[in-house]
């Protein structure tokens, strides 16, 4: 697998063996890590002036939580769903390749707890 940096070569390291390269058509999906994680390909879309390759898609699990849409994102595009990291590896005319990596516990982000003053 390619990386873009030294962190994402020592995230990958650091995750168990459940990770996955996925292509996935326009219309369908795919299903990636052991199949807990699905990837619904709307389309793709050229847009911007220079043109560019775009991804409509959209990411679900069996676990009951909320799915989520991805909307006109790039090439290098990636999110924590599930606790996975979901990237967007290339874009062709009809196809993407999604690379899912399972992270640790300790890799997930925690919401930053609220600091209320009272006055």
């Amino acid at each position: 697998m390619k990386y873009e940096s030294d962190f994402d070569r020592s995230l990958a390291d650091s995750c168990d063996d459940s990770s996955s390269r996925v292509t996935v058509k326009s219309n369908s999906t795919a299903r990636a890590c052991d199949n807990r994680i699905s990837i619904s390909l709307i389309n793709t879309a050229t847009q911007g002036n220079p043109a560019h390759k775009t991804v409509y898609a959209t990411l679900g699990s069996d676990s009951g939580e909320p799915q989520k849409q991805l909307r006109g994102v790039d090439v290098g595009y990636s999110c924590i769903f599930e606790g996975f990291r979901v990237q967007i590896e290339s874009i062709g005319v009809s196809e993407a390749v999604f690379s899912v990596i399972h992270l640790p516990a300790t890799a997930t982000p925690r919401p930053t707890p609220r600091i209320t003053r009272k006055g």
